[in-house]
């Protein structure tokens, strides 16, 4: 497990967390961030829950979830607490193994 919660985090690039391929759980929880870009999440193969809640999320790009779900399934995704503006049409592509997904503000 990962736990970057409450750390004034703004952004999350490209490629982050390319090297934490066994990665299970990511807690981003309670930062700054704003903008979630294509390919933030490259690499998260085996991500089992991720936690995005209260951030100031304004804008979630195409494909920003896209390896979080090659090999294992990525059953909870807590994404509440939001001020999303524009929410692509393919930001959730290939999350077909998806439970709950938690969006609310």
């Amino acid at each position: 497990s990962l736990f970057l919660n409450n750390n004034n985090l703004k952004s999350i690039d490209l490629n982050t967390f390319l090297a934490l391929a066994s990665l299970i759980n990511l807690d981003l929880s309670n930062n700054l961030i704003e903008i979630l870009k294509e390919g933030a999440f490259n690499g998260l193969f085996n991500l089992n829950k991720l936690e995005i809640k209260s951030n100031s999320l304004k804008q979630i790009q195409k494909y920003t979830f896209r390896d979080l779900n090659k090999f294992m399934p990525l059953p909870y995704f807590e994404l509440d607490s939001q001020r999303i503006e524009n929410l692509d049409s393919f930001a959730f592509n290939g999350l077909s193994n998806l439970i709950s997904l938690s969006i609310s503000k």
